[in-house]
């Protein structure tokens, strides 16, 4: 098999952020009468999109030449790994809070992270810019964890199901 390049590297890159955005505005659907999911995915799709935008400027300062460089083998295997994640994804059936919170800690736990602080630690010219772009991940991910305490414990999670149905003795 022939060594990924980092073009094919922006390209997956790009394509699991995005792919994250489309997830969380779905969840967002698919809950959008509990408000706290909606505030929450709704944050993390705008995340995505801006971590999208991140990698596709740093990838606009490399040369024709350097986008069609291998990237290293350690880097190679995080980003299979982070397709077969993705086809996961893919696959997965939510039916309910608890599964749409655990699928997304899940992909935020993945090499989609590891790889977007790669890329900007390692490539993006503007130290400022770097600065922004890793807080922002920080923020991204405190909202999952906070999360923990706004979408209720993981009992109540599990009892509140897509389209806004909820179990009897939950809040409407």
């Amino acid at each position: 098999m022939t060594p990924l390049n980092y073009q094919q590297i922006f390209e997956i890159a790009i394509a699991a952020e995005r792919g994250a955005q489309s997830l969380y505005l779905d969840i967002v659907q698919m809950f959008s009468s509990y408000q706290p999911a909606v505030e929450l995915w709704t944050a993390l799709a705008r995340d995505e999109v801006h971590h999208a935008r991140v990698l596709e400027l740093i990838r606009s300062t490399f040369s024709p030449t350097a986008l069609e460089q291998a990237v290293d083998p350690l880097l190679e295997e995080q980003v299979q790994a982070l397709s077969r994640l993705e086809q996961k994804r893919l696959k997965a059936s939510i039916t309910n809070l608890d599964e749409a919170y655990q699928l997304t800690h899940e992909l935020e736990s993945s090499e989609i992270n590891t790889i977007f602080e790669f890329l900007v630690h390692a490539f993006l010219p503007d130290p400022e810019l770097e600065t922004t772009a890793m807080q922002n991940l920080r923020d991204h991910l405190r909202r999952l964890v906070q999360a923990q305490t706004t979408l209720g414990p993981a009992e109540m999670r599990r009892r509140i199901l897509p389209s806004g149905i909820h179990e009897q003795g939950l809040p409407s």
